[in-house]
């Protein structure tokens, strides 16, 4: 998903910021593949109906409304392959394989993806933005990467080129199984053969031993609004994420207290407290800062929401954007 945000980023000249998970995704393409505006004009009378084919065709195929998806065949058998057991890290990003030059860097921009771990039976390892390797959501069989949680199965394929051995892998964000894209290319370098099954994980720890400092600011029923990569990134009227906000309410109280009221409307108050200008995680030993702003006569929290991602892969925090109900 993110690799793509931040191309279609660099296709616009960064009018267009990445947002969290399902962040929001240019429609403009036509320049980033090449394609001359000349090339796309039709008269209204011969694209009319092609548009109503073209949408008769789609809603055949995938379904109607939430049910357009595209999912991959998952259920694939373990076959292994020695050749990717060890390190790999990302060096490029292209449209296609034979866009790869390694004297010569396709993607000007810092690459989402930063490494990949292959280990024996199918267990993965990855790192995102530089952060900390961690155990990977995904698994793979030969000449495959599966994804069970987005029903995707990324092919890959391993070229020697001047003698080093490098990797071609789909990226199958949400380009491909809602736009129905093809998928671009990461390109991965081998960095090393070793076997990474008695890895351990780095955790980050934040203090959260303090004493209680009333903020009367804090107290209050907010709810929330959006969800951002950047504090600056949130517009006022304007949803940077796409999807269903995981958390709804954040009630503090008095005293340090609080509560978290999720979609499904189940409640969280163990485990957590506040004081000052913090949201305290006596589970996972976080430290959310919240910062409050005021904007065009509304009061905002903005609050770092600290997860696994922050927890074990030493990446920045995103935040929940919430606005004050009373």
């Amino acid at each position: 998903m993110k690799q793509t945000e931040q191309n279609v980023r660099k296709v616009l000249h960064q009018n267009l910021d990445r947002s969290s998970y399902d962040g929001a995704f240019s429609n403009i393409w036509a320049s980033h593949l090449g394609k001359s505006t000349s090339r796309i004009r039709f008269r209204k009378a011969a694209l009319m109906p092609m548009v109503i084919v073209l949408t008769l065709l789609a809603l055949c195929t995938v379904g109607y409304a939430g049910l357009s998806r595209l999912t991959d065949n998952i259920d694939l058998p373990f076959v292994d392959d020695p050749r990717v057991i060890g390190k790999w890290e990302t060096v490029d990003f292209v449209e296609k394989t034979k866009d790869f030059d390694p004297d010569s860097k396709s993607f000007e921009d810092e690459l989402y993806l930063t490494n990949l771990v292959f280990l024996p039976s199918g267990k993965m390892l990855d790192t995102y933005e530089n952060g900390n390797l961690f155990y990977s959501g995904s698994t793979w069989t030969k000449d495959t990467i599966i994804t069970p949680e987005e029903q995707i199965a990324s092919k890959y394929e391993i070229k020697e080129i001047n003698g080093i051995k490098y990797m071609f892998m789909e990226w199958k964000n949400g380009d491909y199984t809602l736009r129905f894209m093809k998928p671009n290319y990461y390109v991965l370098k081998q960095v090393d053969t070793n076997d990474y099954s008695n890895f351990a994980p780095t955790k980050i720890e934040d203090p959260i031993n303090y004493e209680f400092v009333d903020n009367p600011e804090m107290v209050g029923l907010w709810k929330s609004v959006d969800f951002v990569d950047k504090m600056d990134d949130f517009e006022m009227g304007k949803r940077q994420y796409e999807g269903n906000l995981y958390v709804k309410e954040l009630n503090i109280l008095q005293d340090g207290k609080l509560s978290f009221k999720y979609m499904d409307d189940t409640i969280a108050n163990t485990e957590l407290s506040w004081t000052g200008d913090l949201i305290l995680n006596h589970g996972n030993k976080t430290a959310g800062k919240c910062t409050i702003r005021e904007i065009e006569g509304q009061t905002y929290m903005f609050f770092e929401w600290k997860t696994s991602d922050y927890v074990y892969r030493g990446m920045k925090p995103n935040y929940y954007v919430f606005m004050k109900s009373e």
